[in-house]
């Protein structure tokens, strides 16, 4: 059996590799940092200023989500609308959006499987020879009555990035309303609300949230002495036993769906707002922290965020979707920031000094893994399938339609408009800061956050700079 990504037991080990070396250490880390700064997560990282970039990439990254992730709330929103008919929409072809290759399956009473197509009488009627129908009939793309749907309906799909046509009003006021209850969600904040190493990698991130300032956010929330190190535990337990079940029931569906198409489960499927307005407005406390001016702040970019999502409600917004999934938000995005993340903790600031400021949070030392996690493993792991993900790069296609070279283009200054934050932020930093080299590395190694914290009694980040004496207590 090859290793493709449906077979399970092929991405279960790499995810589970990527889960203990990478996904647990960097939940923990971003969770703890944000509880022990009360920070949102860009003046978070001024624990090590020199890194601060990582706070703006994340904040660019969530933008990109915000954008794009909700249209699939919008898609949602209307199938369940559409649901409520008596029979669904999508169960049968015969419709006016079919196509005469257009498949639904029904079960017989013995239980074989009876292929009922808009595509046989065509074919028949066109016959002579009655002997070659079933190969005509084989030779001809079969396309399932809810893929058809999907397309033809929903998305009304045009044929090309360049042509993207009139907005779906149907689907767009779907995505107003899930900005709507996505807004009354979040507005008075939290209190209210192989290539199968890289498909494993990126499903750890996506469904921790790692690398985009979101559990920075959410832990900065906490009170200073909350156990969050258990928490960190329980949700990942939790997040991965629900990713499990979900992914048995998928693919199970995915598999059956293959096995009558006669075709591959690749071609079967194919190919938060909170962290951003926290991480503002901890940039800005003054002017947003006062009145209802960050309500204000959440409606007005939500209001921004859905205009520039109604790109993705036309007829051709399929593919400006898919350049937003591929290359905005990448896997290989999140690894580079989890990179940085690890070495500002583990290697500048210094992980046995991190290690003493959860001890003041939560009351007892942690075992040392986490720390060698941060240090040397998470690194390692992180750049090793980034640079995979470089070298195994192909340019982007959707149901056979291959990008142009402007629309390629397009995806790669999405891309990297949040990996170059990193390295640009510290060029600026050490170009702007006074002093001689050495200086500017210590006041840029050395932290400049205060806890704001009412229960923090005293505990701030350690004031030393870093030296390379440091490493030893790792």
């Amino acid at each position: 059996m090859s290793c493709r990504l449906p077979h399970v037991g092929c991405f279960l080990i790499p995810y589970l590799i990527c889960l203990v070396f990478a996904g647990v250490p960097v939940l923990i880390l971003e969770v703890c940092l944000g509880q022990f700064a009360s920070q949102g997560g860009i003046t978070a990282w001024l624990i090590c200023p020199l890194f601060q970039g990582i706070g703006w990439a994340s904040v660019i990254i969530v933008q990109f989500l915000n954008i794009y992730y909700i249209v699939i709330l919008g898609w949602a929103l209307f199938y369940m609308f559409a649901s409520l008919q008596s029979e669904l929409p999508w169960s049968r072809c015969g419709n006016e959006w079919n196509t005469q290759n257009c498949v639904d399956y029904i079960t017989s009473e013995k239980g074989s499987s009876l292929t009922n197509a808009t595509v046989i009488p065509t074919v028949m009627a066109n016959m002579s020879n009655m002997s070659t129908v079933p190969t005509a009939v084989a030779k001809l793309a079969k396309v399932s009555a809810s893929e058809e749907y999907f397309e033809h309906r929903v998305l009304k799909l045009s044929s090309a990035l360049d042509e993207p046509g009139i907005v779906n009003w149907d689907v767009a006021l779907c995505l107003l309303l899930a900005w709507i209850i996505c807004y009354l969600c979040v507005f008075k904040g939290v209190k209210s609300t192989g290539k199968v190493w890289l498909d494993a990698g990126t499903q750890v991130f996506f469904s921790y949230s790692i690398g985009l300032g979101t559990l920075i956010a959410l832990g900065s929330y906490n009170r200073f002495h909350h156990n969050c190190y258990r928490d960190s535990i329980i949700f990942a337990w939790v997040n991965s036993g629900t990713s499990f079940y979900g992914g048995f029931v998928i693919f199970s569906v995915l598999g059956f769906m293959a096995q009558k198409q006669g075709v591959e489960v690749k071609d079967v499927a194919k190919g938060g707002i909170e962290g951003f307005v926290t991480a503002i407005v901890d940039l800005f406390p003054k002017q947003l922290r006062r009145g209802y001016r960050k309500e204000l702040f959440i409606a007005f970019m939500c209001s921004i965020w859905f205009f520039i999502g109604l790109s993705m409600v036309t007829k051709g917004g399929m593919y400006v979707f898919q350049l937003f999934d591929n290359y905005s938000a990448s896997g290989s995005a999140l690894l580079w920031i989890a990179l940085f993340q690890s070495i500002a903790i583990g290697w500048i600031y210094g992980g046995e000094r991190f290690y003493d400021d959860m001890e003041n949070m939560i009351g007892f030392r942690i075992n040392p893994w986490l720390k060698w996690c941060w240090s040397v493993f998470t690194p390692i792991f992180c750049l090793g399938v980034f640079i995979f993900s470089l070298v195994t790069y192909s340019p982007l296609e959707y149901s056979g339609y291959k990008y142009p070279d402007w629309g390629e283009a397009i995806g790669w200054i999405m891309a990297l408009s949040s990996i170059v934050c990193i390295p640009v932020v510290m060029v600026y930093k050490l170009a702007t800061t006074p002093g001689s080299l050495r200086e500017r590395w210590d006041t840029l190694t050395t932290p400049s956050l205060k806890n704001q914290s009412p229960e923090a009694n005293g505990h701030n980040f350690s004031q030393e700079s870093y030296k390379l004496r440091d490493k030893a207590s790792l």
